[in-house]
């Protein structure tokens, strides 16, 4: 009874910590609480347990359990320090992991410094009003309990006995051990060459998109043409128990917000969204289906670049917000100079093996119209070039 009032406390503490930090309840702050919640008991079961036993030796129970409280105080604050300073690195995180990743350990650290003060306050005064010596409880209780009771002790004391005795002639037989757990060691770095890797693991999200650009200046209407036999092509090689829809996107909008979110940068591009059935009804991961239908969507038409991506929100939050796992920014003011290492980028990046879909965000030869306003004749009409720009963008 006293172990159970812990957790609900140290909860309770935290979400009043969490209040007056101004923290919310999300995904970060409740999986702080849900990685702690195991700790949350641990400083209350060493209080309780040292308690019992100064309870079992010391007839003076008020000073049976301040002497038990002193002697594990130290302990306890250790092990929680330890445990929290394991999360301390995440506050020297930058970009967007530190946004998602500190509520996380702020809540791990308070509610840890919670159940420690839940442990040196309410526990001691739980066990003066409720803890009773082990000889006085046993004869309280039921039979049938008292028999369960001595029979997980006598269990438990002969696992204490064979950890002990393992314990002994572990220290006896030093040698032995360490050259035992170096040659396990030694023996597991040759399991490497079977063990993949990946720079960074992508989730099956049940969805993946394919990115059509075709050549600057192509019309709307043939992009569409296009885009019909894509989906063509996904539909007869994807079985319809894997395939859920298919939605695509072809060009811009003309206007209104919508266009701010559309991937699109002209009539000669659209955005194709293959959304999949749940993974428990797949055979195959989002990766394999869209590595087996790559190579027939590519070679449909020459001269059209397709990119696959195999991601959705948990991609796009661990690579900090890019559509891509690798991204390489070039930064610059001399357009003819970037355009040359774009294309050395471009180059070395599509030889590197490992790497898919190399796609410039940068389009060349792209159409544009630059309007030079008199400002004052523009002024005399009460117009604003933000006038003349919307009229120039939305006719």
């Amino acid at each position: 009874m006293i172990i159970s009032v812990a957790i609900p406390l140290s909860m309770l503490v935290t979400f009043i910590v969490l209040y007056f930090t101004d923290q919310t309840l999300n995904i970060f702050t409740l999986g702080g609480l849900a990685l702690g919640i195991g700790r949350l008991v641990d400083d209350s079961i060493v209080e309780l347990e040292n308690i019992q036993r100064h309870v079992n030796t010391n007839p003076n129970r008020w000073n049976g359990i301040l002497d038990a409280a002193r002697e594990v105080a130290m302990p306890i604050f250790a092990s929680t320090v330890t445990t929290v300073v394991v999360f301390l690195p995440m506050f020297f995180v930058v970009g967007i992991a530190r946004l998602l990743l500190i509520p996380l350990t702020v809540t791990i650290a308070i509610a840890l410094f919670t159940s420690f003060f839940v442990s040196r306050t309410v526990t001691p005064a739980l066990c003066y009003r409720f803890l009773k010596p082990e000889q006085e409880a046993q004869r309280d209780m039921p039979s049938w309990l008292a028999t369960v009771m001595e029979w997980s002790r006598i269990r438990y004391e002969s696992l204490d006995q064979g950890y002990e005795d393992s314990l002994q002639w572990i220290l006896g037989h030093r040698k032995i051990l360490i050259i035992t757990v170096l040659l396990i060691f030694l023996g597991s770095l040759t399991l490497i060459p079977l063990i993949g890797t990946e720079f960074l693991p992508v989730s099956d999200e049940s969805q993946f998109r394919i990115g059509l650009r075709a050549p600057v200046g192509q019309r709307v209407e043939k992009t569409e043409q296009q885009v019909s036999e894509v989906e063509r092509v996904l539909r007869a090689n994807i079985p319809a128990t894997e395939l859920k829809t298919i939605v695509s996107s072809t060009g811009v909008l003309s206007q209104g917000r919508s266009s701010l979110f559309n991937p699109n940068t002209g009539p000669h591009t659209s955005s194709i969204q293959v959304y999949l059935a749940e993974p428990s009804t797949r055979t195959r991961t989002q990766v394999e289906i869209m590595n087996d239908v790559r190579p027939k969507i590519v070679k449909l038409f020459p001269g059209v670049s397709m990119y696959f991506d195999p991601g959705g929100l948990v991609k796009r939050v661990t690579s900090f917000g890019s559509q891509k796992a690798v991204d390489v920014e070039i930064y610059g003011h001399d357009f003819g100079m970037a355009r040359e290492v774009i294309a050395r980028v471009k180059e070395i990046m599509e030889q590197t093996p490992g790497l898919a879909d190399v796609e410039p965000s940068r389009e060349e030869n792209y159409p544009e119209v630059n309007i030079t306003v008199d400002r004052e004749k523009a002024a005399l009409l009460g117009i604003s070039e933000t006038d003349v720009a919307n009229a120039a963008s939305f006719p």
